[in-house]
């Protein structure tokens, strides 16, 4: 089970990383844009991490 929840997590926290890197129209009244795309990479890149650890048996 948890080999089955690390491979779910993976794909999810590359979805997020592709989703922050990915170029977007730029919001002149989003003055939070860049700290909202920070977060949802560092997220991702949480997920995908947790996603190996769980995986491997960790």
């Amino acid at each position: 089970m948890r080999q089955l929840i690390g491979a779910l997590l993976i794909p999810l926290g590359i979805i997020f990383i592709y989703r922050a890197i990915l170029p977007k129209e730029k919001n002149p009244k989003d003055k939070y844009e860049a700290s909202h795309r920070i977060e949802t990479f560092f997220g991702g890149l949480f997920l995908a991490s947790a996603g190996i650890l769980l995986l491997i048996g960790w």
